[in-house]
């Protein structure tokens, strides 16, 4: 019995003494992150002009005429402006240092000063910026030895990896903060903006002032350049978000390499598919993909033999599940690339190479009012449509003013031939196959010799 108590004693100092000992090896790996990465990440602060108008009230205009006067209008005045943000010594060329920051942080910008290490101040040039990716790029020229950034590869990373988010919360220079991966790949945080980024979300403390700054791993190298929070105060509740250094550093890249920014494009606009929805068109041979619904004439997409209808399953060795797996790739992919494209054309599985064209912001608008076209009816009444027959499928004679047809963007003369993935002839399939009030399908349709795929 003796030997069984002492043998359990010894087990447990065994683990105590494990648990200490890993303790203070990341304790180590801390301070030796605080002690040499630190001194990479500056503080940048701008000063940019705004101009205001300020308008007088008078009441006897106010009350006799109904509105303030004209005459008391002051001229608009100019205020300055300031931000601040932080960044990190990314490279040397020569006596010139770029920096690695976000865009948001010296967009519209008159002037750029960039702090090192809390001591010296030095005057930066904008490089150029992405607002689509939120970052740039900033200069500046010293004989100083800065301390360079030691940059990781974010395509590695984990969730549940251990980070460190260095910044200037606040102004408060090089604070640090300790945290977790606590997911990756989110690719629908910013709405207003194409999906290029799958951004790593972490509950190492971001607040005002840590945006441009670098997320490190516990080796303290660079895997991501904290951006936004979620926050309803302003301040951190723990869900701060970075853009993955390898996405961060192809923008880089090109700025201080080109001085402009080219994003790919392939000329689609496409739906994500998940297995419920793949099954209405009668696919069943993939869980995921993307359904193209349109396709830019010579564009290059068009070009490779992509078509209307085709869902498109993986491109390279990635799998297709998130609509952003399909924008970051193509977005982050230099004009020119050739990548192949797997997809799924009337169930039979097709690879093609796809030759990346440059994203034009004109083109992209045009084709995107185009995008969304959608119609159905199932009886004309319930949709807001008007059908005769025709050789090709049942043809849109009418559309009504605010019904559901209009909204999803149907127009006169368009021909609906198939409706999910059955072929439409006369009316009465039409009808049979919309019986159902509460289904979404798609439409395919012929407009102009061009299809689409319209959703409703």
């Amino acid at each position: 019995m003796k030997k069984i108590i002492v043998l359990t004693s010894a087990l447990f100092c065994l683990m105590f003494s494990y648990a200490d000992t890993a303790i203070i090896d990341l304790q180590k790996k801390l301070h030796s992150i605080a002690d040499n990465e630190s001194a990479s990440v500056v503080f940048i602060s701008t000063e940019k002009t705004v101009k205001r108008s300020q308008q007088s009230f008078d009441p006897f205009e106010f009350f006799f005429n109904g509105r303030p006067g004209q005459e008391g209008q002051i001229p608009q005045q100019e205020f300055k402006q300031t931000g601040l943000g932080s960044g990190v010594v990314y490279s040397k060329k020569g006596n010139d240092y770029f920096i690695i920051t976000n865009n948001h942080v010296i967009e519209g910008a008159d002037t750029v000063k960039v702090t090192v290490d809390g001591r010296k101040s030095y005057d930066a040039t904008i490089i150029g910026g992405d607002n689509l990716v939120d970052v740039a790029v900033l200069k500046l020229t010293t004989k100083d030895n800065l301390t360079l950034a030691k940059i990781g590869d974010s395509s590695v990373l984990r969730t549940a990896d251990l980070v460190v988010a260095i910044g200037n919360p606040f102004g408060l220079s090089h604070s640090i903060t300790f945290g977790i991966i606590s997911a990756l790949g989110r690719g629908d945080i910013d709405r207003s903006k194409p999906g290029f980024t799958n951004f790593i979300q972490t509950d190492a403390a971001i607040n005002p002032g840590n945006s441009g700054g670098p997320l490190l791993n516990i080796e303290g190298e660079v895997v991501g350049i904290n951006t936004m929070i979620y926050s309803q105060s302003g301040g951190s509740i723990g869900i701060g978000f970075a853009i993955p250094v390898n996405i961060a550093k192809n923008i880089s890249e090109q700025l201080i390499n080109k001085g402009k920014i080219e994003h790919g494009w392939i000329g689609i606009t496409f739906q994500e598919m998940d297995k419920e929805k793949l099954e209405k068109l009668g696919i069943k041979t993939a869980e995921s993909g993307m359904l193209v619904l349109q396709v830019v004439k010579d564009g290059p997409a068009d070009k490779a033999g992509l078509k209307t209808g085709d869902v498109i399953v993986k491109i390279d060795k990635s799998e297709l599940v998130k609509s952003n797996d399909l924008t970051v790739i193509i977005g982050n992919s230099s004009p020119g690339t050739k990548l192949p494209f797997t997809f799924i054309r009337d169930k039979s599985t097709i690879m093609k190479y796809v030759t990346i064209g440059v994203r034009d912001e004109a083109v992209v608008a045009k084709q995107g009012r185009g995008e969304s076209d959608s119609s159905d009816k199932s009886a004309p009444d319930r949709y807001g449509l008007s059908l005769s027959e025709s050789r090709e499928g049942v043809v849109v004679n009418e559309v009504i003013p605010r019904s559901k047809a209009e909204q999803a963007g149907i127009r006169k003369g368009d021909i609906i031939y198939k409706v999910n993935n059955n072929v439409i002839k006369t009316i009465s399939d039409f009808s049979s196959q919309t019986k159902d009030e509460k289904e979404l399908f798609y439409f395919f349709i012929n407009r102009n010799g061009e299809t689409i795929i319209v959703m409703m």
